[in-house]
């Protein structure tokens, strides 16, 4: 009876002990939770505004986008614009995010500090999830071992989609190049205007990466930048070494004179010798790398047909 009750007793005591330091974790969490919070509302407060009554058009309407396109900035744009000016707002890989973005996401002009802002700001909500949820299903420290990978694992895996976005991007646009310019200086030989030509070659996809990338050569062009600067700047967007060949032989094909349907053309028969080439080279490489699962293959196949013969031999 003394037994049991003692027993009784000390269980109780640790059921106490665990609901406590759950309680004081919960606490602590949401006291560094509401600090940080009141951190942020008076550096809010005490920040310098700046003038935005002179402010680009063009940064109106990209706000107007990122609100229209992204639900945490539309919510929270102060709050955005205050971490992403702090460390929350930089990371390792900022300068080639920059680059990057506007090829994975054409319609949404982020900047790389707004863009791992808001995606941290989602870490936070998923981590939150994860706590809630992780700690019904395995308690608080399954709970915080979901949060913490919410926490770090979904900003994470937020980056490495927008790089893959990117990598994708690049390989639509030029499976479609050398073809694309190939009509051009077919266009261009039967007497059409590179502006022409390329609005012709531009009208039967606009969601296609190269022909959003020539819709924006054309207004820049129709705004009077000269074509020097809106090749360079096409250039510098893909990023890519056939682009920049190409850009850098329409130019000097300009200052010298020559016929700009020559150029392409020439221009596009590199490109598929270059493509031909990489293909070649791809299938060499798949020839190689199949030969190790060919064998494990062979070998189960060996091991079905012989095994009816070969297991008899050793049941004996």
């Amino acid at each position: 009876m003394w037994t049991q009750t003692h027993l009784t007793i000390e269980s109780a005591i640790v059921q106490l002990g665990e609901i406590n330091g759950a309680f004081l974790l919960s606490t602590l969490l949401a006291a560094a939770a509401a600090a940080w919070f009141s951190y942020i509302l008076l550096a809010m407060a005490l920040r310098a505004k700046e003038d935005t009554s002179h402010a680009w058009e063009f940064e109106k309407r990209r706000r107007i986008t990122l609100r229209k396109h992204s639900l945490v900035y539309r919510w929270f744009e102060p709050l955005v614009d205050e971490l992403a000016a702090g460390p929350l707002g930089c990371g390792s890989q900022s300068p080639e995010l920059e680059r990057l973005l506007p090829l994975a996401f054409p319609k949404v002009p982020w900047k790389a500090t707004e863009f791992l802002t808001v995606k941290r700001l989602e870490g936070i909500a998923v981590a939150l999830f994860g706590l809630v949820i992780g700690s019904a299903i395995g308690g608080w420290t399954f709970g915080l071992v979901m949060a913490s990978l919410g926490l770090w694992g979904y900003p994470q895996l937020m980056v490495r989609d927008a790089f893959e976005r990117a990598g994708l991007w690049k390989r639509q646009l030029l499976h479609k190049l050398p073809y694309t310019i190939d009509l051009i200086a077919v266009m261009m030989e039967a007497g059409a205007t590179l502006t022409e030509s390329m609005k012709t070659a531009t009208q039967g996809g606009r969601d296609h990466p190269l022909d959003q990338e020539l819709a924006k050569l054309l207004y820049q062009l129709e705004l009077g930048r000269p074509s020097r600067e809106s090749l360079a700047a096409l250039a510098d967007r893909v990023d890519d070494d056939s682009v920049r060949e190409l850009v850098t032989a329409m130019i000097k094909g300009e200052d010298l004179g020559a016929p700009l349907s020559k150029v392409l053309r020439r221009q596009s028969d590199d490109l598929l010798l270059r493509r031909w080439q990489w293909a070649e080279k791809a299938s060499a490489e798949a020839q190689v790398r199949i030969v190790f699962p060919g064998m494990l293959i062979m070998i189960a196949c060996l091991l079905i047909v012989l095994s009816p013969f070969v297991l008899p031999l050793f049941s004996r």
